[in-house]
């Protein structure tokens, strides 16, 4: 087979947050599949990295949002000053202590509990009655696990990050389909 010079001309837009947003749908769908057929060996597991992606995600709504948006925007700052940046230029007043904002901040407490994870020591000397062997090891979870790893703030918090990034999207006047990653190429033959 003789072969061909092409010349191509490729655009491509990469936004990293749709994947993102994917993972931590897929560990959300997974966690959901355990726990409906009570299978909970590992849901934990599924759980941490739904929230770890749910707080990527944000992070990176945020970066894609102050890109396109904001002319002097800092990709160092905190989360929160990310968002009131953002909040501020769509002119959207929020409350920081109620649904669906309270969650980027708790998101942020959270990521940061495991990225500067630290020991824990517990000292516990009590008698109970167990009723199954999930009682045997209630004891053995950390004070960051009993607070986030709960069946129902990793589901809120993927709502949460959806709604925010709408909220956001139509504040700054973006239609959602400039946020898809996207290529397009215009190919030439040169030779044959």
């Amino acid at each position: 087979m003789s072969k061909i010079m092409v010349r191509k001309k490729i655009h491509k837009r990469i936004y990293i947050h749709n994947d993102l947003s994917n993972a931590a749908y897929s560990f959300k769908k997974a966690a959901i599949e355990k726990i409906t057929n009570d299978e909970r060996h590992g849901v934990s597991h599924d759980i941490m990295a739904c929230l770890i992606f749910c707080a990527y995600t944000a992070e990176a709504h945020a970066n894609y949002l102050g890109n396109v948006r904001i002319k002097a925007w800092d990709e160092k700052d905190n989360l929160k000053s990310k968002y009131k940046t953002l909040l501020k230029s769509a002119d959207i007043q929020v409350d920081w202590i109620k649904r669906p904002f309270e969650t980027i901040v708790k998101l942020v407490e959270f990521r940061n509990n495991l990225a500067h994870g630290k020991p824990e020591i517990v000292e516990l000397d009590i008698t109970e009655e167990i009723g199954d062997e999930r009682d045997l090891f209630k004891h053995m979870i950390g004070v960051w696990e009993a607070e986030f790893l709960t069946d129902e703030f990793f589901i809120q918090a993927k709502e949460d990050v959806r709604e925010i990034w709408q909220i956001l999207l139509e504040g700054l006047k973006i239609d959602i389909t400039e946020t898809i990653t996207s290529a397009s190429m215009h190919e030439q033959l040169l030779s044959s």
